[in-house]
């Protein structure tokens, strides 16, 4: 449970006040850790951006499980039969106010089916918590990043940042160890996608782009490392947030208790 939450606060702390940004764009997030003891995990993340909302599908893993029983009585074997992930929700969250709502795709939306939420770095939401400027966390600033190299990502020239403090990570009031060595890859081509859930004060100091890959190293020897890829919508992309857009709007009510607060 420590390696996954420290990997959580590592690759997925993506919360606060932000510049509204007024583009749109897929965003696919590719991450994995390994750990010493062996452990290892891959994760991938897409969703959809348009101005401050995000669409975030959401998947339910299962396994089927076969038990047979010998002719004995007494043994019994066990083949998993089935196993995989099915779309189960789609949540559009407003990430400047940290409020949305989750939709289940087998549930004709009504007021009564649908899930309001509000979340902040104590509480979550079902897929990821969207945090503002998440690698200036604990007191950093851009000038604690400083230019290592150029280097070839996809075959772009990218520019490479080195974070010069060791920070320890704190999820949730549980210390979680530091992270000794983390770096940053800006593409200084892609000015468009500088969304404020990944970086925009990062990239504005450094001279604008995007943040297209991150690695770190922490105390106990987890390695990890993130994609980001940036493609515009598709016209499917572009019907499918107008659905989930229309439908946000026009159960707003749902979440106005949430910004009472």
């Amino acid at each position: 449970m420590r390696t996954l939450l420290t990997f959580s606060l590592l690759c997925y702390c993506l919360t606060g006040n932000a510049q509204v940004a007024t583009k749109q764009a897929k965003v696919k997030i590719e991450t994995e850790m390994h750990a010493k003891s062996g452990f290892s995990r891959k994760k991938t993340d897409t969703f959809l951006v348009r101005g401050k909302y995000l669409l975030e599908p959401i998947y339910e893993f299962y396994s089927n499980e076969e038990t047979v029983l010998s002719t004995s009585g007494n043994k019994l074997s066990h083949k998993n039969t089935s196993a995989g992930s099915k779309l189960k929700w789609y949540c559009f969250t407003n990430f400047l106010e940290a409020i949305g709502m989750a939709f289940e795709v087998e549930e004709v939306p009504s007021s009564k089916k649908i899930e309001p939420y509000k979340y902040n770095q104590e509480t979550s939401k079902k897929g990821i918590n969207f945090v503002s400027e998440p690698y200036l966390t604990h007191g950093l600033v851009p000038a604690d990043y400083v230019k290592e190299k150029d280097t070839l990502i996809n075959g772009e020239n990218c520019l490479l940042l080195k974070r010069t403090k060791v920070i320890e990570n704190v999820f949730r009031g549980t210390k979680l160890g530091k992270i000794v060595q983390f770096r940053l890859a800006i593409n200084p081509k892609l000015t468009f996608y500088a969304f404020p859930f990944v970086s925009e004060k990062i990239v504005q100091h450094f001279g604008g782009g995007a943040i297209v890959y991150i690695d770190g190293i922490t105390e106990n020897g987890i390695k990890s490392k993130t994609h980001y890829t940036y493609t515009e919508f598709t016209p499917k992309d572009m019907k499918l947030f107008d659905h989930y857009q229309e439908l946000y709007n026009s159960n707003i009510q749902l979440v106005d208790k949430f910004k009472k607060n």
